[in-house]
């Protein structure tokens, strides 16, 4: 960080999460549920809240509200994910 420039309030860029985390993150910015992400990726509801949970930690994100929030955030950004 430079001299006189803000920290961001903002989590890091995604480029630490893994690409399915990443996926995960997109299809929750997209507005599906975890039970659909688990469905559409063949896993069960498990596996996914587990990955989300992770994805939270590498954020620095509190809860499943502000790990939506972020993708949703990133989405209408344009920062999106590929």
């Amino acid at each position: 960080m430079r001299a006189g420039q803000k920290p961001s309030r903002e989590p890091e860029v995604d480029a630490t999460l893994s690409p399915r985390e990443a996926e995960i993150v997109h299809l929750l910015g997209m507005g599906n549920s975890i039970g659909q992400i688990a469905d559409a990726m063949g896993v069960s509801y498990k596996t996914i809240a587990n990955n989300c949970t992770r994805i939270r930690g590498k954020l620095g994100l509190a809860d499943v509200k502000e790990l939506v929030r972020h993708a949703v955030e990133r989405r209408f950004r344009g920062t999106g994910f590929g």
